[in-house]
């Protein structure tokens, strides 16, 4: 960003320290052997990522759970970031997401989403 009349260093710089807030804020969890994000999940074209950012507290909240999901040089890994105070509602939810999303995802998808040799792993560090 550059200096201008409508922004100001001062304006700059609380945005950079809001950034700064909510990136503190996350903690990652990683996915293992889980294809490209940008895979097709369904008919409707959604995909695993649209799945995943549309996963919510409880199915009673609107708030995400997920705050953004990125595909790692590792080819099969990814990362998610949530909250901190949603972390252990992260875990919960991902401990059990290679059976969710077998059992939620057309047989026809699986070859897109699947490892063929690995179940899909959450690993966090």
């Amino acid at each position: 960003m550059l200096k201008s009349k409508e922004w100001p260093i001062s304006k700059i710089y609380r945005l950079a320290k809001l950034h700064v807030n909510i990136i503190d804020g996350l903690r990652p969890l990683y996915l293992e052997n889980l294809q490209d994000k940008h895979q097709m999940i369904n008919k409707y074209g959604d995909s695993l990522l649209q799945g995943f950012l549309n996963a919510t507290i409880s199915a009673l909240d609107t708030m995400p759970l997920f705050h953004s999901m990125h595909n790692m040089c590792q080819g099969r890994n990814k990362v998610l970031l949530t909250h901190t105070w949603y972390f252990d509602i992260a875990v919960e939810y991902l401990g059990t997401i290679h059976e969710t999303l077998y059992s939620n995802i057309d047989t026809v998808y699986h070859p897109t989403v699947f490892s063929s040799t690995a179940r899909i792993q959450l690993i966090i560090k």
